[in-house]
């Protein structure tokens, strides 16, 4: 695996770099678009993080979120990759523990009708931590994964990832046995995307 990522895997850090802006003011492609074209010409799959930093645009206004997910969906057409980006929940939903539906992503809902796959990532609630067993002070250890959208996929349901050393999240198996069989030592927490959706 680790060979693999080392022959395939390419990651071109933004921190201390000047903003990268994929369009300007009138929406059209930049030229570090075209770079990032050029980059990813043979990749199968590109991921930004977040898509805040690659646009000026505001988030609440639905032709400017178009225009972001158009943009996408150009890079993704021009190199035949996937194209990924994370993106932030808001935070009434936050509160309100909404944070796993469709409409839970910050700014305008053109962003969410957009895409064509969104998985949103939240904390988990007490119900779905008993489910798998899990004591109480375990939460953090964890986090909630909902599909809310996909266009061409049957519905999933909602699964559980375990924070493991490095950052990573490792899919915890539904529970075959009683809830006591299955408890795991919380780990570290650390940051996590409140959702990720799929432009094209």
């Amino acid at each position: 695996m680790l060979d693999l990522m080392s022959a395939n895997f390419r990651v071109f850090p933004m921190l201390g770099r000047p903003s990268t802006l994929l369009l300007d003011e009138e929406h059209e492609p930049t030229d570090a678009f075209l770079e990032l074209e050029e980059a990813c010409k043979g990749a199968r799959l590109v991921l930004l993080d977040a898509i805040r930093q690659f646009h000026r645009g505001d988030e609440n206004d639905s032709w400017n979120m178009t225009a972001v997910v158009q943009t996408l969906q150009r890079l993704a057409s021009r190199t035949g990759a996937a194209v990924l980006f994370a993106h932030h929940t808001n935070r009434a939903c936050t509160n309100m523990g909404t944070a796993d539906t469709a409409g839970a992503a910050r700014g305008s809902a053109a962003l969410t009708d957009g895409v064509r796959w969104q998985l949103n990532l939240s904390r988990p609630g007490r119900a779905l931590c008993d489910a798998y067993g899990l004591g109480a002070g375990e939460e953090s250890g964890y986090v909630r994964a909902d599909i809310s959208k996909a266009n061409y996929l049957a519905p999933h349901r909602t699964a559980l990832l375990q924070r493991v050393q490095g950052g990573a999240l490792r899919l915890v198996p539904k529970l075959s046995a009683s809830p006591e069989a299955y408890k795991r030592p919380a780990a570290k927490r650390g940051p996590a995307r409140a959702k990720m959706a799929r432009a094209a």
